[in-house]
């Protein structure tokens, strides 16, 4: 992982690759276009497909076990919490 300098602002792109990929590596590249760096996902790039589920390149693991833990841990969520 890159080191961050002070000041450098960060993103996080949220959505089901499914339905919205497109407007995903939309917002991805729009917001690399403005200096923000995106974590996640880094490269949109579809690399594999594993039943329903979607795996980028920046994708370090590609397991769907910690994608469906992932979504269960988050789905009774109801806020976003955004620091900066």
């Amino acid at each position: 992982m890159g080191t961050f300098s002070p000041g450098t602002m960060t993103a996080a792109v949220s959505g089901s690759f499914h339905r919205h990929m497109e407007a995903i590596s939309s917002a991805v590249r729009d917001l690399t276009a403005r200096s923000i760096r995106v974590l996640s996902p880094a490269d949109p790039r579809v690399v594999a497909v594993q039943g329903e589920f979607l795996f980028v390149a920046s994708d370090r693991v590609r397991s769907v076990r910690l994608v469906q833990t992932f979504l269960r841990r988050v789905r009774p969520t109801i806020s976003l919490c955004v620091s900066m």
